[in-house]
């Protein structure tokens, strides 16, 4: 089944950056710990991811989800893969500073981009790119770069 359009998924992301501004503006700084690899972790950062995996789940089970907190099975028989990183910028974030979003890309059988949102709500600011369409950011359409392949010898999706 060909995932045509991810925009169902505004909305929920919009809602899990708020959960977890929400948990911010509820503490002046978030608890937090470490992962294996010395990166900051918070509580909020599963939280955001479970929302988010359990609409991805719900909505996209044809596509493997590739989550920065919590590793799931890959099957690179699925079309798509949803990558998911809950709270970008999870160190400014239990900082209370507002320069961190939520982030969702998904990527085609080829580990290829093909459409993505981040939403970063501290600064009210959403960008957003279909599946065949340009990036916009606040409805602004943004200039394309480059193509990125993930697959490469540093990266651990292959």
């Amino acid at each position: 089944m060909q995932i045509s359009s991810i925009s169902a998924l505004v909305e929920p992301v919009k809602e899990a950056g708020a959960m977890a501004l929400a948990e911010q503006e509820r503490v002046a700084i978030v608890e937090r710990s470490y992962k294996q690899d010395g990166s900051v972790l918070t509580q909020v950062d599963q939280k955001v991811e479970d929302y988010l995996v359990a609409r991805l789940q719900a909505r996209y089970p044809q596509a493997n989800i590739i989550a920065e907190e919590t590793s799931r099975p890959f099957d690179p028989g699925k079309p798509y893969s949803f990558a998911v990183d809950p709270i970008d910028g999870t160190d400014v974030f239990s900082l209370g500073m507002p320069g961190w979003c939520v982030s969702v890309g998904l990527l085609d059988d080829r580990m290829l981009p093909v459409a993505g949102i981040v939403f970063a709500p501290g600064w009210h600011v959403l960008a957003f790119a279909d599946v065949g369409q340009p990036a916009r950011a606040e409805g602004v359409e943004i200039a394309p770069v480059r193509p990125v392949d993930l697959r490469s010898a540093s990266s651990s999706l292959m």
